[in-house]
């Protein structure tokens, strides 16, 4: 849901013209990144349902969402969840 939810916003909001995803695995953890070269997010953006609905989702799984963008330069979404050993 945090891939469609992030997906959708670019969509929505971003004015994207390019958007690269990258995912790796290993033993140890997930990782999602997320970039594209659209607007970026405003520097007084309020989060919304989902902004705030992507970082629970992240917290629920035990992992961490970092979201760095600057207004005309893009923003990079960056997931990381430790997967279980067992």
């Amino acid at each position: 849901m945090l891939l469609k939810e992030a997906l959708h916003n670019i969509v929505k909001h971003a004015h994207a013209t390019e958007v690269s995803l990258e995912i790796t695995a290993s033993p140890r953890q997930f990782t999602l990144s997320i970039c594209d070269d659209g607007d970026g997010l405003p520097e007084n953006l309020k989060p919304g349902d989902g902004l705030l609905n992507m970082q629970e989702r992240a917290r629920q799984a035990g992992g961490t969402l970092t979201i760095d963008s600057t207004p005309s330069s893009g923003t990079r979404l960056h997931l990381i969840v430790p997967l279980s050993s067992t």
